[in-house]
């Protein structure tokens, strides 16, 4: 029985459903008086007709029961209106014969024409009949069309730019997975498998442990060149060849890294027991960052000094830094950074004493107290202007003091600046840093001098430095703005190539005491295989003058085979 009655639903639905054909409609508008006085007066094919749909008027052209017949009208009736298009409609409204009424036109001959004055005033009304959209358009029929061509092409263009658009990102989105990929290519070395072994990356619970374990090896070779001079009738040339640092660390921390601690040793020079220390941080708020370690620590006073030599362009530091600075003392360092912006102020304090390696040696007392003050603007990543101000105090209590500077060359043996002082009471050292680093490029420049009282009197000393480089391959020198000081490379799939260029001098003549003074010009090439292993090609061409030992030039060629952790 439901079959039956769901078979006579569906036949009463077929014999009562209208037919349907292909039109081509000309012109749709509001149903009004004006629209409808304006289509009416106007002279169409026979076979159009103006209909009353709803609330809209339109003028619509043949009924057809193929489309290709109806395509062909259009193409007749396409000269004359552009807009025109092809539709379907109901049959049943082409049946009853309804002529297009015309009715006399009583305007002026200038009037007749096809482009009537209408107010200015427009009403824009989208449209939708039997699932057709038209913009409708209360104005002459020229218009209409030059105002629907315009429509259309501000949407081609929309549609054109979310294209482009999307492609840019796709691009963007490509390059940096391959950048990623690229970076990660780096660790298909074998002996980087390993090194994820000497750290943990999750905390050990309860306690949030972490550790880490690492090293630093440094290998230089080189060769000397002396030209006769004043002093020397003939120095032979010479090279040399020295494991310059080998070194081992441990570090770890608890607490989410608030408490901390490190240990590292050196199996070269002497001095052996480098950063031995522990400490806590912590942040007040989100823009201020204050720390406090104890132990054997760097003495914060200058950029170079302060920063580690494997992160920095030269194999040694500049002249002046070997003399007037001082390494790793037993103190206390307080520290506090903060951020505003793109603005970044440090302050750092220290009060020191003997290491534990001059102790174990049995030398002089001495303690001092140093203050360092930076000031960093924060362009962006890599592109920052750094200022650096610092001062040392130190009380030698009635010691000699000597000022030693080598040719910013540990392989070479010879000392020629140098000066001795007795009867010391204190010294105080000033410093000064600036630096700019954009990308690819840095440049840095620095102040150091020594007023060193005795009893003899007041002697004054200085130095200063101005180098910079640029990475021909890399993308460059990274620094690290908490801490104010260089950090370490990261390299990708191609590696890092630098060339530094640096000009140096120190004086150490004033008054009775000549301890000579030298110019150094450096040039560095580095390349930096891995972020891990970097080789360094160093030339160096110093003039020492007014020694005791030496007046003349020096060559010296050396380079070092870098490999850190």
């Amino acid at each position: 029985m439901s079959k039956f009655l769901f078979f006579l639903f569906v036949s009463l639905t077929l014999l009562h459903a209208q037919k349907t054909c292909y039109t081509v409609e000309l012109i749709s508008a509001v149903n009004n008086k004006s629209n409808k006085e304006r289509l009416e007066q106007k002279n169409y094919d026979s076979s159009c007709k103006v209909m009353t749909i709803s609330n809209m008027l339109s003028v619509r052209c043949g009924c057809f029961n193929k489309y290709k017949d109806a395509k062909k009208h259009l193409k007749s009736l396409k000269r004359e209106y552009k807009d025109a298009y092809v539709r379907t409609t109901y049959a049943s409204r082409f049946a009853t014969k309804q002529a297009i009424q015309k009715k006399p036109v009583l305007q002026p001959k200038k009037a007749q024409r096809e482009d009537i004055a209408v107010p200015v005033e427009t009403i824009l009304q989208p449209v939708q009949e039997e699932n057709m959209t038209h913009v409708v358009v209360q104005a002459p029929i020229s218009t209409e069309i030059k105002k629907q061509d315009k429509v259309k092409k501000k949407n081609k263009k929309k549609k054109n730019k979310k294209k482009k658009n999307k492609k840019k990102k796709n691009k963007k989105n490509k390059k940096k997975k391959k950048v990623k990929y690229i970076k990660l290519r780096a660790a298909s070395y074998n002996y980087q498998k390993y090194l994820h072994y000497l750290s943990n990356k999750r905390p050990i619970r309860p306690y949030g442990y972490l550790y880490s374990f690492g090293g630093q090896i440094s290998y230089d070779l080189g060769y000397i060149d002396q030209t006769p001079a004043k002093y020397s009738d003939f120095p032979q040339p010479y090279s040399n060849r020295m494991w310059r640092r080998i070194r081992f660390d441990h570090e770890g921390s608890f607490f989410d890294k608030k408490l901390f601690y490190k240990f590292e040793y050196s199996f070269t020079g002497t001095d052996r027991y480098k950063d031995v220390y522990f400490g806590y941080q912590d942040k007040f708020n989100s823009e201020t960052f204050y720390r406090i370690k104890a132990g054997n620590i760097k003495i914060p006073y200058s950029l170079q000094r302060y920063s580690s030599s494997k992160n920095l362009s030269f194999m040694e530091r500049p002249l002046g830094d070997d003399a007037f600075s001082i390494g790793r003392e037993l103190g206390l360092e307080i520290f506090l950074n903060i951020k505003l912006q793109q603005h970044l102020f440090g302050l750092f304090l220290a009060s020191y004493t003997n290491s534990i390696d001059e102790r174990n040696r049995n030398e002089a007392n001495k303690s001092g107290n140093s203050l360092r003050v930076t000031y960093t603007y924060k362009v962006s990543k890599r592109h920052l202007f750094h200022v650096g101000i610092g001062f040392l105090n130190e009380d030698l209590k009635n010691n000699t003091l000597r000022y030693k500077q080598n040719s910013e060359s540990k392989i070479m043996n010879e000392k020629y600046v140098s000066t001795k002082i007795k009867h010391v009471e204190n010294r105080n050292v000033r410093n000064l840093d600036i630096l700019y680093l954009n990308n690819r490029y840095y440049c840095e420049a620095g102040y150091m001098d020594s007023i060193v009282d005795a009893k003899k009197g007041a002697y004054r000393f200085y130095s200063y430095f101005l180098e910079g480089s640029y990475f021909f391959i890399g993308r460059g020198k990274r620094f690290d703005t908490k801490e104010s000081k260089f950090s370490k490379i990261k390299t990708t799939k191609d590696g890092a190539l630098e060339l530094a260029l640096r000009y140096s001098h120190i004086n150490l003549n004033d008054k009775d005491e000549q301890g000579g003074q030298q110019t150094n010009y450096s040039a560095s090439l580095n390349w930096y295989l891995t972020t891990e292993f970097k080789m360094m090609f160093n030339y160096i061409r110093a003039l020492p003058k007014e020694t005791d030992d030496y007046d003349g030039v020096i060559n010296i060629y050396q380079m070092r085979f870098l490999f850190a952790f």
